[in-house]
């Protein structure tokens, strides 16, 4: 909390002010809790689907919300889902939400991401080379938390093994901890998200084609199938087209090749680098 002009700054988690609201209703403190919440100029609250099923803190929430419009402040809510789906849990927080402006925040992406391990680092004051945190930044795709953990997990396996951070270390440990976070994603899912970055109709990236413009989004699709999924090599296969195991198999050597060589493909009629290319599909996964 920082002091401000009227009433100052709070950033909290949904949480955080549930655990602050119970105890302040255990140790009869209400009226200091509501003073302390009330009075602020702005308030922020991370994860607000946090308070599902928590109707006394929900309706605390709202008056807290009310109480900070009447005074011209304002309020930051954020959430891992749409203000819609708000709606399963809390009517009226929807209505809250719907009353303001609602923005989807983009995961960031990667040179947002090598900013935010850089800053992580150097506030910690950890000796990390630049090769290794190029690749956190290029492996995990997530928030800035997500960095975080990616992070604290390297610094976990070098004490471990009483070694530095080397890349080779940092290769084995960060290849874990994505497959432990890799989004859960259907077949379906990448088929969308290829083609919508692509501008490639589903019907022509599963048909016999071989020309760049479908051959590349489908050998993206089918590496991404193999990296997200678990679905057998025969079951993608037989999912982009009727294709063989061993045509699963090149495809994900072909694509690792791209990667390897910074090759350019075309994507919606416009040359782009294989690494921005897979960047924007992963992008849309999440997001989706």
């Amino acid at each position: 909390r920082r002091g401000g002009a009227r009433g100052g700054v709070m950033l909290t988690t949904a949480e955080q002010f549930t655990a602050q609201f119970l105890e302040a209703l255990q140790q009869r403190m209400l009226p200091s809790f509501r003073d302390k919440f009330r009075s602020l100029g702005m308030l922020l609250v991370d994860d607000v689907q946090f308070f599902a099923g928590k109707r006394a803190t929900l309706e605390e929430l709202l008056h807290t919300i009310d109480a900070i419009a009447r005074r011209e402040g304002q309020v930051v809510l954020s959430s891992d889902r749409p203000p819609s789906e708000l709606q399963t849990f809390s009517s009226e927080l929807a209505a809250r939400v719907g009353a303001g402006l609602s923005v989807q925040l983009d995961p960031p992406d990667f040179a947002t991401r090598l900013g935010i391990v850089r800053g992580i680092v150097a506030r910690l004051q950890l000796n990390i080379g630049d090769d290794v945190l190029e690749l956190i930044a290029q492996q995990v795709v997530g928030s800035a938390r997500l960095l975080g953990g990616a992070i604290n997990r390297l610094v976990a396996a070098s004490m471990a093994r009483s070694t530095d951070v080397t890349l080779a270390l940092a290769t084995e440990a960060l290849g874990e901890f994505c497959r432990h976070h890799a989004p859960q994603v259907r077949l379906a899912d990448i088929q969308r998200a290829v083609c919508e970055v692509f501008g490639v109709e589903p019907k022509r990236l599963k048909s016999d084609s071989r020309s760049r413009a479908v051959a590349d989004p489908r050998t993206l699709a089918m590496w991404l199938a193999r990296k997200y999924t678990r679905a057998a090599l025969s079951e993608i296969g037989d999912y982009f087209g009727r294709r063989s195991h061993s045509t699963v198999v090149a495809a994900q050597k072909r694509f690792d090749d791209l990667i390897r060589r910074e090759a350019t493909i075309t994507v919606s009629d416009a040359p782009c680098r294989v690494e921005e290319a897979l960047r924007r599909v992963e992008s849309v996964l999440r997001t989706a």
